[in-house]
């Protein structure tokens, strides 16, 4: 994780990456009420059904996955994005469909602290 009072500009590819499972990994940029995550699922993942309380924005840059948002499941692809409303705890998830990894940008407010390490 980066981020951090100070610092205004990032490369991605400086960016370490944690791996979170066999098929999924982030990245992440940290600031002081935003947190933004690079995802990447691989051929035959998910992000299993989870809930949390802090707004989200999604956006896909790579692969297609079907996305739940409580009960309306869609298709998404490159370009489309997504949103988990503030306090909500809208149950949601993430399947990758077909054999290229699914890559998304997510946008929390507030911070996720369950992602910083410890």
């Amino acid at each position: 994780m980066l981020g951090g009072l100070g610092m205004s500009f990032y490369s991605l590819k400086d960016v370490p990456e944690e791996i979170v499972s066999p098929t999924l990994s982030r990245k992440i940029i940290c600031g002081d009420k935003i947190m933004f995550v690079v995802w990447t699922v691989k051929p035959g993942g998910e992000v299993p059904l989870h809930s949390h309380p802090h707004e989200q924005l999604s956006y896909v840059l790579q692969g297609r996955a079907e996305v739940t948002l409580g009960d309306e499941k869609r298709v998404v692809g490159p370009g489309d994005l997504y949103h988990v409303p503030f306090q909500s705890n809208l149950k949601h998830e993430v399947k990758v469909l077909g054999d290229e990894p699914f890559v998304e940008i997510d946008i929390f407010h507030p911070i996720r602290e369950d992602f910083l390490k410890k």
